[in-house]
This record gives C-alpha cells, sequence and structure tokens, in this order.
C-alpha cells in the first residue's frame, strides 16, 4: 500500500494532504483539537471575461518596428507599453474557496478534546495514494475520569480513553468532499463546525438544522455548502456553524458551486443579465441537490465505491526503485496528477494541480502557463482521457485567440501569449518579457498533435484541425520587430511539422501548400531547445520514451538522463539517476503501453504491448539503446523488448 504518514498535524501546505477528484479539490491539515480544510474548485477564478486587448497595437505596431531598425529601442520599447501592454495587466487568476474549519471538544462544556499534551496516547494522519483517502487516528485520555462524558462511557467499557478515526476524500461518482468521523466508543463526538473566508463580499447562512452555506458574489459567483449526517447525538445551527453534540458518529459532505457551471454564464463570458446574488443563488440549488443525493447512501458504501474507483485507476501504472526517496517523490506526483485530472473535472488544472491555499492575493494569483497545458505528463501516465478536461477550455480559447490576432495585429490565424485563464484569455500578461514572441498558442497546437500520437484518435485530430493551423496562418505572415532567436525557430518548425503531419493524416494537404512551403523556409532546429519550454519532464522519460515521427515510433530505452530540479508541472524531487527497479503500464505514442524490468542501467526483461482488442496501434518502432537503433514490427500485439536487442546486450 502506498501512503504517507506524519505523526503531527500540517503547519504548511508542503505537509497537508491533497485530495480531489479534478473538479473539487483539498488540503487537509488535520489536527487533535481542530481541524482545517482549504478548499478548492477548478472554475473559481477571480473574474468574469474582460477583454484586455491594447488595441493601439494595430495602429502603432509600424511605428514600433520603424523604431526598432532605427535602433532607437527605448522609444520603441516606451511605445510598447502604452500600445501593446494589456490592462489590466494580468488575466483573471485562480482561486481558493475558502476553508473549512472543525473545532473538536470532550464535552458539551466545550472543553478542548486533547485537555492537555498528556493526554493524548496516540496521533497520526495518513494519506493511503491507493485509495484517495486522508486519515487520521487519535487516542484520548481523559484529564477528568469523574466528569467527562466520554470517560463516562469509557468507563463501562472498563477504561478511561477513546479512539477517534477521521477520514477524508472527493468522492468522483458522488462528485462531493467527503469528511467522516468515528469514535470507539458512543456518545463521545462534539465537534463545531463552519466555513471561513476573508472576502468582504462574503454571506454566511443556515439552510437546515445540519445545513450551513458559504455564498460569494465578487469574481466569479459561488456557493459552497457543508451538510452534516449523524448517528446518535444532536445536530443543531448557530449562526454560520455546525453544532454536533454526543453522536456516535458523523459525516460532512461539502460540494462547491459556481456560476461558470451555467452554459449561459460561461458562452458569455460572464457577460449575463442576472445578478451576482441570484446566479450564487442558482449555485446553491446545484450543491443542495447533490449533498441530498450523497447523504441518501451509507457512507461505508460511498467510501468503498470511491477507494474502488481510484484504486482502479491508480494501479494502472507502477514503479519500483531501488531508490525508495525516487519512487515516493514519483508516487505523490502521479496521485497529484491524478486527483486533477480526474473525471468528472472539465477544465485544464493549474500548474501545481487543483490547490491554491488561500494565501495568493488578488491580483496575483495562479494563472494558466501555455507551456503548463502541454499534456504529456497525463498521457504517459494513463490519463488517456485527460483531454475530456481541455475541450471546454479549447473553444474558448479558439475563439479569443483568433480576436486576438485580428485585434492586434490585423493578421489571421490564432495569436496567444504565455499565460491565459479559464475564459480562453489570449492577450499579453505582465509575464511576457517579449511581447513580439506570442508563443502561447504554439503549445496548444503541439499538445494537441501530441494527444494525437498518443491515441491515434483521427476523429479527435479532425475536430481541432483547426487549432493546430491557426497559429501556422498567423506566423507565415507575422513580420516580428527582430529576427526569431534560435529556440523560437525550433518552436515554430515544430509547429509546421506537426500541422502538415495532422494534414497528411486526414488526408488534406492539397488544402494546406502554405504550411509546407513556410516549413521548407525554416532553418534546421534542435528538439531540445523546445523541450525545455515544455514545463517538467516525466520522471519516466530515462527509462523510457517514445516519439511518433512519419507514423513510426521511435523509442529511447534507459537514456539515463539526469532529470531537473523541483519544479514544473507537478512538483516533484527530480534528481533520479538510472538505478535498478521495474515499470509496468507506462503509456507510449503510438497508442502502445511497455513494462520494463532493469539492472544498473542494463534491461533485463520487458515487452512493448497493444490493450486488448486495441486494433489501432503503432506497428512499425525503432528501439534505441546505447546509442544504436533496432527496428522492429509488433505483428501480434506485443513483441518482447530482449528480442528487438541483439544478444550481445
Amino acid at each position: 500500500m502506498d501512503t504517507i504518514s506524519y505523526k503531527e498535524p500540517a503547519t504548511d501546505v508542503g505537509t497537508a494532504f491533497p485530495i480531489g477528484n479534478g473538479r473539487l479539490g483539498a488540503m487537509v491539515f488535520g489536527g487533535v483539537d481542530s481541524q482545517v480544510i482549504t478548499l478548492n474548485e477548478e472554475s473559481l477564478w477571480s473574474s468574469p471575461f474582460i477583454d484586455r486587448v491594447n488595441r493601439s497595437c494595430r495602429k502603432d505596431f509600424p511605428k514600433i518596428k520603424g523604431l526598432y531598425s532605427e535602433g532607437r529601442d527605448r522609444e520603441a520599447k516606451e511605445l510598447i507599453k502604452e500600445s501593446v501592454a494589456s490592462v489590466p495587466a494580468r488575466p483573471a487568476s485562480y482561486r481558493s474557496a475558502g476553508k473549512f474549519h472543525i473545532d473538536f471538544f470532550s464535552s458539551a462544556d466545550r472543553s478542548p478534546l486533547s485537555g492537555n499534551q498528556n493526554s493524548i496516547l496516540v496521533y497520526e494522519r495518513t494519506l493511503d495514494m491507493e485509495t484517495g483517502i486522508a486519515s487520521e487516528d487519535i487516542s484520548i485520555e481523559s484529564p477528568k475520569d469523574s466528569t467527562a462524558i466520554f470517560s463516562q462511557n469509557a468507563s463501562l467499557a472498563g477504561g478511561s480513553s477513546v479512539s477517534y478515526s477521521r477520514d477524508a476524500f472527493v468522492s468522483a461518482e458522488d462528485d462531493v468532499i467527503t469528511i467522516h468521523i468515528g469514535a470507539s466508543l458512543p456518545r463521545t463526538i462534539f465537534l463545531r463546525a463552519g466555513f471561513e473566508s476573508d472576502d468582504q463580499t462574503r454571506t454566511v447562512f443556515s439552510l437546515d438544522d445540519d445545513t450551513v452555506v458559504l455564498e460569494r458574489t465578487d469574481g466569479i459567483p459561488m456557493c459552497a455548502m457543508a451538510m452534516a449526517c449523524t448517528t446518535g447525538g444532536t445536530c443543531r445551527v448557530k449562526g454560520g456553524s455546525l453544532i454536533v453534540e454526543g453522536a456516535d458518529d458523523v459525516t460532512i459532505y461539502i460540494d462547491i458551486e459556481t456560476a461558470y457551471r451555467s452554459g449561459h454564464y460561461r458562452r458569455r463570458g460572464g457577460d449575463v443579465s442576472r445578478s451576482e446574488k441570484s446566479l450564487a443563488t442558482s449555485a446553491a440549488d446545484k450543491a443542495l441537490k447533490k449533498l441530498c443525493f450523497a447523504q441518501t447512501k451509507p457512507y461505508l458504501s460511498v467510501r468503498d465505491d470511491h477507494a474502488s474507483r481510484f484504486s482502479r485507476k491508480y494501479r494502472r501504472l507502477s514503479l519500483i526503485l531501488s531508490d525508495k526517496t525516487a519512487e515516493a517523490d514519483w508516487k505523490l506526483y502521479r496521485y497529484k496528477l491524478l486527483s486533477s485530472f480526474n473525471v468528472p473535472g472539465t477544465l485544464p488544472p493549474l500548474a501545481a494541480g487543483l490547490w491554491a491555499d488561500g494565501t495568493q492575493h488578488l491580483p496575483d494569483g495562479p494563472v494558466y502557463n501555455m507551456a503548463d497545458l502541454y499534456t504529456t505528463p497525463s498521457l504517459k501516465y494513463g490519463l488517456e482521457k485527460s483531454y475530456a478536461a481541455l475541450d471546454r477550455y479549447l473553444k474558448a480559447f479558439r475563439k479569443r485567440s483568433y480576436r486576438c490576432a485580428k485585434a492586434m495585429f490585423q493578421d489571421d490565424g490564432s495569436l496567444a501569449y504565455s499565460t491565459g485563464d479559464i475564459w480562453g484569455d489570449s492577450a499579453p500578461s505582465a509575464e511576457d518579457t517579449d511581447l513580439f514572441a506570442p508563443t502561447g498558442a504554439v503549445y496548444i497546437a503541439l499538445s494537441l498533435k501530441d494527444y494525437y500520437d498518443y491515441t491515434l484518435d483521427r476523429k479527435f485530430l479532425k475536430k481541432h484541425f483547426r487549432l493546430l493551423t491557426g497559429p501556422c496562418e498567423f506566423f507565415a505572415s507575422f513580420q516580428p520587430p527582430r529576427p526569431w532567436d534560435a529556440k523560437e525557430n525550433a518552436l515554430l518548425r515544430r509547429l509546421f511539422e506537426a500541422a502538415w503531419e495532422a494534414a497528411a493524416v486526414l488526408n488534406i494537404t492539397g488544402k494546406h501548400p502554405d504550411i509546407h512551403a513556410y516549413l521548407a523556409g525554416l532553418p534546421p532546429a534542435d528538439d531540445k531547445l523546445v523541450e525545455d519550454g515544455e514545463g517538467q519532464l516525466s520522471p519516466t522519460d530515462s527509462i523510457i520514451r517514445g516519439r511518433m515521427t512519419k507514423g513510426k515510433l521511435e523509442i529511447e530505452l534507459l537514456a539515463g538522463e539526469k532529470l531537473p530540479a523541483s519544479g514544473g508541472q507537478f512538483p516533484i524531487s527530480g534528481r533520479q539517476s538510472l538505478i535498478t527497479g521495474e515499470l509496468k503500464g507506462l503509456h507510449l505514442p503510438g497508442n502502445l503501453r511497455a513494462d520494463v524490468t532493469w539492472e544498473g542501467g542494463s534491461p533485463k526483461g520487458g515487452r512493448i504491448y497493444a490493450k486488448p482488442n486495441c486494433l489501432n496501434y503503432a506497428k512499425s518502432i525503432v528501439l534505441t539503446y546505447g546509442g544504436k537503433s533496432y527496428p522492429a514490427e509488433i505483428q501480434t500485439g506485443s513483441i518482447d523488448i530482449l528480442n528487438i536487442l541483439p544478444s550481445t546486450v
């Protein structure tokens, strides 16, 4: 079982436990007397769509080019600040949904649960990455044997201690955050719980004796709702807090809904006639419906169903390394990836996943980085349906990027800069150091082609082909004030190659001769320059990696590359060298999978194979090992790696 355990509560987000289902996320900090859980929902951003494009650019761009050509760089840069830079400087940013705070007591007189530190017999919190459940186990000895309610109950069992268990997870099936508190003795659970938010536009109120609501109307209107279900004891609401006294066990269900979930609101970019209060109320109606459905099921049924579903996905891919620290880092990396891309997510996650801890202050919250939307890591790790989370985003992005190219430069095609938001914003941002190297749309296009290479989904490629040709149209006519540097040239070459190969797959090369003509005029490029801009490389790249080239799969085995240091798409320690280990179930381009066993940098076994009953996969491969290439054909859906390599290896 893959777990992470601590003997004390978390003090920061680095040691808190992340849980998520792709749409909802939470960070569980733990604690004896109190528990803090930060809440997230993928569509909760700081504002509706704002058209930030500076339309002065179209008029002043020729003058800016002239100033650069005359060597008057300082004047050109000043004019850029006035005519190109967007207002506001940054797109909308991702926000935390607030916090859910639970205080635990030993009895109705509100004395702290632990009493004093000597009364804590056991405290341990654990994240089970195989099931996606964060749990706490606490054993408390009463400092007041004669008066504490739980001690009176404990005396019936011949002791003066009680054990508590707390579980938290985000169910994909019920699409709610679930928190369960259990106790070893009856009538020993006393707590007060409620939402916390520093935002001045919040409203907290009760809906019933077991339900509290947080509504927020700034930015994208939202609602967070918590419903408590108890066995034994009493539950009531005072102010904005749930009060539970003398319960045997308690289950709290939490849902977060936003106005973005309304199709009309989303399509209009938030420009609707309804008031923010009305939109937040509609979100509350959706949340209440979900919570009512969730609480009709027995808790054990909800937990077991969640654990079973999550475990099936987690076990699709496994990695065993002799370096257990590197192995643990990789497992946490994949767990976060799985929790951020999981169904029912409908938007791409941020670079750090679903979780924002609420410490970022607007307008400096996290935004989408186009290079981080490059989805190769999710594909490698068996999340083939991860592009379902991008589909809604791509519709908005295509519309905004085409309009941005026309408004800024009067050019055809699509244009995007380095950062964006859920509205598909394509305008320049404060982070853009060079306002005339708009490569955001290029990374989106390359990720689309990458997705096709992994899945060979021709229908998908046809649906999104215009997002591949859009940046080609723009860069074929765009004349920057300065020549492209080596990295930009490499990126553009990769873009035009991807578009031409996609056109060949769809048998429509005759309709796009301009792509081939422009490609022929680009200088040869170093692919390494492009890969450096694609975010964090997968930790499995040093073991096996593949790339589709003209319908043939090129596989590099045990290259032994050192990975970048911590950072990139998800937090991970990248200092991993080739060591003894075993990798099973890695997804390769060409709709193939790979198992590899190696020792000291030498292959000891493994195979490259297609999933059972799969007919659409790359049959021609070239395996590179030790600097030499060995071609092979997969005839029956599987081939042994050692049969490809010569016996002398």
